[in-house]
């Protein structure tokens, strides 16, 4: 049920962000309702109301305009020389050199604002097209800035202090690692971008579980409840450090969810899974756009349907990386116009070095003045 009312939903998402013409991927799961399931009209009637709510609030979400003169906003984006404001009209596009805001600060700007039209690359990447899946369309030129409020949430502060032990090269591994820093500025970034292992060796959702996963199987049944709390305040203190990551606040959601009573019936895995998408797309519409959410979402609901939970150990995690692999080569080939025929398998080789580099990396954040591992840790 909450399956299929997030499939209609994200039609109506789509057509409201690119085209109308995308409604007619509604006739899909219509057919398969009324030729298959055979659903009651009034359920029916309910899943075309999805995807009308889908398509008003993403066609109608504010994109800001042209010609402000003063906006009260908070800072939802803050980096070393821009920040994102977040206003009742829309996102806004902040140039501030040396900006030291942290996020959820609260700001006013006297200036005026303009469309984006400048085209470069910012780490590698297309910058303009990350500010579109932001729904940031416009640019808002300064001329005063009052800072209303100011949030303790600083993670600058706390980055310096706990990697000041490190060299140069393990303090970008290390803030890659734990706060979700690029890996650009490593000597060994263009071999790792080519075998697709640089996302290996950043903070992601994959370590993470794999942290939550050793902490609940060694808590066990006995302390089930008390499991289901820590194992909520982790991801959320991982949410702050990494800045507020969409793939920590797809995980901190996902964790909400398992905590809410439902019922009597438990809720299972694909029904949160669904309701957090539609969560997370009725928040940010304009993700839908982005790699955050079209690359995680569309292989967490694959193995939330076909993946057999009774294989475990060497068989279910050769079958988790073949699925992984088959899924993400279309997105590799089209990003990178090639494929490594090696990377799968040093993918898997780097599996468990990559978990112990997290783990290493906790323990540098925990104890920051310690000599947890030497300086070539990194080699």
């Amino acid at each position: 049920m909450l399956f299929l009312a997030f499939l209609f939903y994200l039609i109506g998402n789509l057509s409201g962000l690119i085209s109308p013409y995308f409604l007619f991927l509604l006739l899909l799961p219509s057919g398969y309702l009324c030729f298959y399931r055979k659903e009651k009209d009034a359920r029916y009637l309910l899943f075309l109301l999805f995807a009308l709510a889908g398509f008003l609030l993403s066609f109608f979400y504010p994109k800001g305009s042209l010609g402000n003169k003063e906006l009260t906003g908070l800072v939802v984006k803050s980096k070393e020389n821009y920040f994102l404001l977040w206003t009742l009209e829309g996102k806004y596009y902040v140039s501030s050199k040396g900006n030291d805001l942290p996020p959820f600060s609260l700001v006013r700007r006297e200036g005026y604002s303009l469309e984006r039209k400048s085209k470069h690359f910012e780490n590698g990447f297309r910058f303009d097209s990350y500010l579109k899946t932001q729904g940031v369309s416009y640019e808002l030129k300064r001329k005063n800035r009052e800072v209303l409020f100011r949030s303790f949430l600083n993670r600058t502060k706390l980055k310096n202090y706990v990697s000041s032990s490190l060299d140069s090269e393990s303090q970008i591994v290390f803030s890659s690692r734990i706060f979700k820093d690029s890996l650009s500025s490593l000597p060994s970034y263009q071999d790792l971008t080519e075998l697709s292992l640089s996302s290996s060796l950043s903070l992601s959702g994959f370590h993470l579980g794999f942290l939550l996963s050793r902490i609940e199987f060694s808590l066990g049944q006995k302390h089930e409840k008390e499991a289901k709390i820590l194992l909520f305040f982790i991801p959320v203190i991982f949410l702050f450090i990494s800045g507020f990551s969409y793939s920590f606040r797809r995980i901190v959601l996902l964790r909400l969810l398992a905590l809410l009573p439902v019922g009597k019936k438990k809720r299972d895995y694909l029904s949160r899974l669904s309701l957090c998408a539609r969560i997370r797309l009725i928040l940010e519409p304009y993700s839908l756009i982005d790699s955050s959410f079209y690359y995680a979402f569309p292989f967490l609901f694959i193995l939330a349907i076909f993946q057999n939970k009774k294989e475990a150990g060497i068989k279910g995690f050769i079958r988790f990386y073949r699925i992984r692999t088959l899924f993400y080569l279309p997105y590799r080939l089209y990003q990178n116009y090639s494929f490594s025929l090696l990377s799968p398998l040093f993918q898997r080789l780097l599996v468990p070095y990559s978990h112990l580099l997290f783990l290493r990396s906790i323990l540098v954040l925990i104890f920051p003045l310690s000599e947890v591992y030497p300086k070539s840790w990194t080699r």
